[in-house]
């Protein structure tokens, strides 16, 4: 063998380690891709999984939300404004005395106040506003019930058409308000909280702020009942911001 034959023979040697290696390179990006794929395919149909479950949780929780209120409005209120009917047919039978009168005026107002409490369950439970004028009507609503109450003065700016959601969707945006505001009356302490709606495009800005002790940290806001509205507004397929560097005062910002 010559020198020309031994240097052809190391040059295709070369070549065919080199294209074995490319080989060997190749085959291994498409198996690393491959594996990758199926993981982010079984991650999403897990992710799939998670999120159908807890839409069904919320669902059998909202029918049953609607099964108490409905029980409630239907059933105990009812009883309680018979009981109130009796108890004043029963006034004007008996013979007036400054005890007896003291007795029936302390028992119609503990009545009074049980159907009006039976009520607000009832609404904060399953608001029929909701159904029958919309969801700008219902958070207008909940933010005027919040601010009679003297607690908390809830300031709502809104566009006058708001973008049309289904009506899962919207009990979905008013649980996510109300969750907001409880919250804030329990732990904030503050005394005011704007509620700022646009229409950007088709889709919905929701934005909420209060002008309370704010959050000490990120953590913080995860313990203020964010998880089940993180999980709604997945739900909606919507995006949200926490401004965790806000040194006072809470805000949060929606995009459905």
């Amino acid at each position: 063998m010559n020198d020309k034959e031994l240097f052809w023979i190391i040059i295709i040697s070369f070549l065919i380690v080199i294209a074995l290696a490319i080989g060997i390179i190749v085959l291994y990006k498409v198996f690393e891709s491959r594996i990758l794929t199926e993981a982010k395919e079984a991650h999403q149909k897990e992710l799939d999984h998670k999120n159908q479950l807890i839409s069904n949780t919320i669902e059998v929780q909202e029918r049953e939300r609607h099964r108490i209120a409905k029980d409630l409005h239907d059933d105990i209120g009812s009883k309680l404004s018979v009981v109130n009917l009796n108890l004043n047919l029963l006034k004007d039978s008996i013979e007036p005395s400054d005890k007896t009168d003291m007795m029936i005026d302390h028992i119609e107002l503990s009545l009074s106040e049980s159907i009006k409490h039976t009520r607000t369950i009832s609404h904060n439970l399953h608001p029929p506003i909701l159904e029958k004028f919309g969801l700008k009507s219902a958070i207008e609503s909940l933010a005027n019930e919040v601010t009679r109450t003297g607690v908390l003065k809830v300031h709502v700016d809104s566009v006058e058409e708001w973008k049309e959601f289904s009506k899962s969707e919207e009990l979905h945006i008013y649980r996510i308000v109300q969750e907001l505001i409880h919250n804030t009356i329990k732990h904030a302490k503050a005394s005011d909280v704007h509620i700022k709606v646009e229409d950007q495009k088709g889709n919905m800005t929701l934005q909420y702020s209060d002008n309370g002790k704010g959050l000490q940290n990120a953590e913080n806001g995860k313990g203020l009942g964010l998880s089940s509205i993180e999980t709604r507004v997945n739900l909606l397929n919507g995006k949200m911001h926490l401004d965790t560097k806000r040194k006072k005062g809470y805000l949060i910002t929606f995009k459905l």
